[in-house]
């Protein structure tokens, strides 16, 4: 029985040294071990542009996911004296498009938005032409009720939708 209560006198005698100790060393500590510095990983820049897979008027293929910086997306008809009329108004501002990126998508050919683009002088580098049909510009984008379309992205985040004729002034003031 003595042995017993020496026993159980020496374990409390542990716990209690133990329990000194854990609470008064965390007194002793340097700032540095007290302190831990949490590293937060940067946030990928957001991309609201569509997934939308084009077919180009040189029939690569492109989606727009991919696309980066100031990006334009025109939804047109060539056959649409609007979108004739945007087009002519685009091709005599070039000078404020210069650092945009001007999609023009089509749900006909896309030889024919290539005919498009020159008949209208868009041949430059950031003028692009290019099909997706009318289903999966829906379920990318919604429903457009009318054309011209144009929706502005500024660094792939959303900015702007213009919709009908006569948009192009509207457009100007964002850029």
């Amino acid at each position: 029985m003595k042995t017993r209560k020496i026993l159980v006198g020496i374990a409390a005698v542990a716990a209690l040294l133990s329990g000194i100790y854990y609470f008064m060393g965390e007194k002793y500590k340097t700032k540095e071990q007290k302190t831990q510095t949490v590293v937060i990983p940067e946030a990928p820049p957001i991309n609201e542009l569509p997934d939308l897979e084009v077919l180009m008027a040189d029939q690569s293929k492109i989606n727009l996911r991919d696309v980066s910086g100031d990006v334009m997306l025109i939804f047109f008809n060539p056959d649409c004296e609007h979108c004739q009329d945007e087009a002519r108004e685009i091709a005599a501002a070039k000078p404020a498009f210069e650092k945009w990126q001007l999609y023009f998508i089509t749900s006909m050919d896309a030889k024919l938005a290539a005919e498009f683009a020159v008949n209208y002088r868009l041949t430059e580098p950031n003028y692009h032409f290019g099909h997706a049909g009318v289903p999966e510009v829906f379920n990318s984008v919604g429903a457009l009720t009318q054309v011209p379309t144009i929706l502005v992205y500024k660094k792939s985040r959303f900015i702007n939708k213009f919709e009908g004729p006569g948009t192009i002034s509207q457009v100007q003031t964002l850029l």
